[in-house]
């Protein structure tokens, strides 16, 4: 389960930025791949709960706000160039 959306990683970093991020080596694409970012999404997912199941059973279901947060700055490092 991931933490944060696509439309959050859209939300949070903006269209731009996201079409950016997801257009791999391909600078002139036109439309954001959300396969790249969901995969990225699902990757800090799981960094996340690898933090947090030393202390908690995971995945978190009532979500803090900031988990979202957290999920779309890592989904973000992850397609980061």
């Amino acid at each position: 389960m991931a933490y944060a959306t696509i439309s959050d990683f859209i939300a949070v970093l903006g269209e731009q930025e996201a079409l950016e991020l997801s257009a791999l080596d391909d600078a002139s694409e036109t439309e954001i791949q959300e396969d790249i970012i969901q995969e990225a999404l699902d990757n800090a997912s799981s960094e996340i709960d690898g933090h947090l199941a030393i202390r908690y059973r995971v995945p978190i279901a009532a979500l803090p706000p900031i988990l979202k947060k957290y999920a779309v700055i890592l989904a973000r490092i992850v397609t980061g160039k």
